[in-house]
């Protein structure tokens, strides 16, 4: 969303409804439309690691709030919107399945475009966090396992023989 752009449309309609020039709302257009942009907020993510059946997934949930200005003959109208977004990202695949579309209620297409591409940014950051804890934990593990197959039968009885080589020192 281009701030000048929002501002000139918001400043050109209080202007038609009320008395003016567009230049007189300007100041408080521009106002109006950075609030818009700093008004969207992702908030409540949740997240749940589901594996069974050969499948894995991590189910995602987080809620988007956002403004918009519509200009009436009662004068400029804030709204608040609240959206929640659920998807599921599969391992497997590597693909994101969503519960329902995204559906976004805004004065004018630009505004709409800006608040869909925040939250598909807001998905691809909650997912290359997963993805990135995932392969780090999967690496982990990968590790451990190598090195319990590099061990011989001597290694083993070594770190179970430990704890009683301690207890009977004392």
């Amino acid at each position: 969303m281009n701030i000048m752009k929002k501002a000139w449309e918001i400043a050109k309609g209080a202007a038609r409804i009320n008395e003016g020039t567009a230049k007189e709302y300007f100041a408080e257009s521009l106002k109006i439309a950075w609030e818009m942009k700093k008004s969207f907020k992702v908030s409540n993510v949740s997240s749940r690691h589901w594996a069974n059946y050969g499948k894995e997934r991590q189910y995602i949930s987080f809620t988007v709030a956002y403004q918009d200005v519509k200009n009436s003959p009662q004068g400029v109208i804030v709204s608040e919107y609240k959206k929640n977004i659920e998807f599921h990202y599969d391992f497997q695949t590597k693909t994101i399945s969503e519960k329902s579309n995204v559906k976004v209620t805004t004065s004018d297409a630009t505004y709409s475009q800006f608040v869909l591409t925040n939250i598909e940014d807001a998905k691809q950051k909650e997912i290359d966090k997963i993805i990135s804890n995932h392969a780090t934990t999967r690496n982990r593990f990968d590790e451990l396992a190598a090195a319990a197959e590099r061990m011989n039968d001597e290694d083993f009885e070594d770190i179970y023989d430990l704890p009683r080589e301690l207890v009977a020192a004392f």
